[in-house]
């Protein structure tokens, strides 16, 4: 797969993925990175990238990812993406 569609792939991905992230009730806008390795569509490990510093919120999110979350079954590699936390609504 060339560069440019692996970005777009990215993008799209990422897209999603920003449009399904459940809202959490935090004190402040937390971010947390979180690294998802996949195997042809396949979720193999998630891992914390970069800590929101609260171990509830990190664990909240990547439960809800594994759940959740669901790549084609033509997506393989790793990928870092961002959950945003923002105060209840």
């Amino acid at each position: 797969m060339g560069q440019t569609n692996r970005l777009a792939s990215l993008i799209s991905i990422l897209a999603a993925f920003l449009l399904t992230v459940p809202t959490v009730i935090a004190t402040e806008a937390n971010r947390l990175i979180v690294t998802i390795n996949v195997d042809h569509g396949r979720i193999t490990n998630i891992s914390v990238a970069r800590s929101t510093g609260n171990p509830k919120l990190d664990n909240a999110a990547i439960q809800w990812v594994k759940k959740n979350w669901v790549f084609s079954p033509d997506k393989t590699g790793s990928f870092r993406l961002p959950v945003i936390f923002n105060k209840g609504r």
